[in-house]
C-alpha cells in the first residue's frame, strides 16, 4: 500500500537527486581553443620576421593533432586548425575544402 507521506517524501527527492548529478560533473577544460590561438600568433610571427624559428609553431600544431578534444569548440578548433593549416594549402579547389568548410559551419551552429 502507498502513503501519501511516502510519496510526497518521494516525489520532494526526485528532483535533488537529479541536480546532485549534475553538480558533481564537472565543466572539462579543452585547450584546443586558446592552442589555436597560440599556433595562428607563431605562424603571424613566423611569417613577419626573418629568420624565425618554425618550431615553436610546429609544436604547437602538434598538439592540436595529437590531444583528443573534449569539447564542441575543441574539435572546432582541429577543424580550424586543419583548414587553415592543409586544406587551403593542399586542396584549394577540392572537394575536401567543401568538406572542412561544411564540417566547420555545423560545428559552430551546434556550439
Amino acid at each position: 500500500m502507498i502513503h501519501r507521506r511516502n510519496l510526497i517524501a518521494a516525489a520532494a527527492a526526485v528532483p535533488v537527486a537529479g541536480c546532485a548529478g549534475s553538480f558533481a560533473k564537472a565543466t572539462p577544460v579543452d585547450p584546443h581553443p586558446a592552442l589555436l590561438e597560440q599556433w595562428r600568433a607563431e605562424v603571424a610571427h613566423f611569417n613577419t620576421t626573418d629568420g624565425a624559428d618554425d618550431d615553436v609553431y610546429w609544436e604547437i600544431g602538434k598538439r592540436i593533432c595529437m590531444t583528443p578534444a573534449a569539447t564542441v569548440a575543441g574539435v572546432l578548433a582541429q577543424v580550424e586548425f586543419a583548414i587553415e593549416d592543409k586544406v587551403d594549402l593542399c586542396f584549394p579547389a577540392d572537394p575536401h575544402k567543401a568538406l572542412f568548410a561544411n564540417i566547420r559551419a555545423s560545428l559552430k551552429a551546434l556550439s
